[in-house]
């Protein structure tokens, strides 16, 4: 597989996968649909996720607001790492995601103020796409700064 200019974000969770892509000058910053993770598609759709935009690097959130302990979600994440490195040639980089999910619900929230059941689970998927957004808004940012 060729690699392009794009980075692909990744906020993982138990229940739902978010991913965001860049575009191939690491301009703008696209929420994909999200995967939900315990179905057993989810590796092919990931695959042809991979596939369709080509990352050079892959940017996978890790919260770092523990260091000193694992927890169960970090061990997760590690294994999630794990895995894609052992089955794809993309290089996977841990990123602090830290509030990432709360900047993404205060972000829905403000573009959609009204409660109602249905809009509170359509922002739960919508929630970890954004979320994985942020996280590559904070790596672009934070490596912009560095060069």
């Amino acid at each position: 597989m060729k690699l392009s200019p794009r980075l692909l974000a990744i906020d993982f969770g138990l229940q739902r996968v978010g991913f965001a892509v860049t575009d191939e000058m690491q301009i703008t910053i696209t929420p994909l649909p999200v995967l939900e993770f315990q179905k057993p598609e989810f590796w092919n759709r990931f695959t042809a996720l991979l596939n369709e935009y080509k990352p050079q690097k892959i940017i996978l959130g890790y919260p770092q607001h523990d260091l000193e302990t694992l927890n169960r979600i970090q061990r997760q994440i590690i294994e999630f790492k794990n895995r894609i490195e052992k089955n794809f040639t993309i290089p996977v980089l841990l990123h602090d995601e830290s509030y990432s999910s709360e900047q993404a619900s205060d972000h829905l929230n403000e573009l959609t103020p009204k409660r109602s059941k249905k809009k509170t689970v359509q922002k739960k998927g919508k929630r970890d796409s954004v979320a994985a957004g942020f996280i590559l808004q904070s790596f672009l940012k934070k490596n912009s700064t560095e060069d």
